[in-house]
């Protein structure tokens, strides 16, 4: 079955790494060593030494139906501008955003539990910063408003590169949705406004269409990457030469 999964590579007991590769059943390079592990978890020969693998799949698609946890949040210690980043993958971009606007607090949320244990990895020591798992549009509210309520200023919610969830009777999945933008416009602060990245010019218009039937509007369309930090996936594929569609939206 296709997908990433996250290969947890023990040599001879000694200290682990994390490998990821694309297809399980294939070889894996680690240490020098090259072994072929084709499924579940054990130990494998190679070179002469005892290779532990013990395998997890990193989900592509997750619906969000299926995760119904209710969170909350009681807000930040100290009371700053807010960002917010949907679907922060392993934290690069979140962490990255904290360095260059270090006077904001960050939440980050990621419904991929393996994902969010790489964020949590990254981003532990920075007070800042807060993650959370779970569906964001379920939670968005509960999450955002303690914070709102303290008197921040909502900046920017960036939703990077999202899952376009390609096939029609699945598209009520996806994070900006009509439904979505018209629940949260009586409460969304008029100056904060949402930063929204593809690769796929099929959602970016599709998206732009779900605003017409809500209270929000584009603001404006954009070429370069804000704040000038950039996600693992846009690097990737500017690095192909492929376009990027971005714009910013709100009230």
């Amino acid at each position: 079955m296709f997908g990433v999964y996250i290969w947890v590579v023990r040599v001879c007991g000694e200290s682990s790494t994390d490998i990821i590769i694309d297809v399980g059943g294939m070889e894996i390079g680690f240490m020098n060593v090259v072994c072929v592990y084709a499924s579940g978890g054990g130990v494998v020969k190679s070179s002469g030494l005892d290779i532990f693998c013990e395998m997890s799949r990193v989900r592509h698609h997750i619906n969000p139906y299926s995760v119904r946890t209710e969170l909350s949040f009681a807000g930040f210690d100290v009371v700053r501008p807010l960002v917010v980043d949907i679907g922060a993958a392993r934290g690069g971009f979140v962490r990255a955003l904290a360095d260059v606007l270090p006077a904001c607090n960050f939440i980050a949320c990621e419904i991929r539990p393996l994902m969010l244990q790489k964020i949590m990895a990254l981003c532990g020591d920075c007070d800042r910063i807060v993650a959370f798992g779970g569906d964001a549009r379920r939670n968005f509210r509960s999450l955002l408003e303690p914070s709102l309520t303290a008197g921040a200023e909502l900046r920017q919610v960036f939703v990077n590169f999202p899952d376009p969830w390609f096939k029609e009777k699945h598209k009520k999945r996806r994070f900006i949705t009509p439904e979505f933008l018209c629940g949260i416009a009586e409460w969304f602060p008029v100056e904060a406004e949402f930063v929204f990245q593809t690769d796929q010019e099929f959602l970016y218009r599709e998206t732009q269409e779900y605003l017409a039937e809500t209270p929000f509007a584009v603001r404006r369309e954009f070429d370069e990457s804000p704040h000038g930090v950039m996600t693992e996936w846009e690097r990737d594929k500017v690095a192909r030469g492929e376009q990027i569609y971005r714009m910013a939206f709100g009230l």
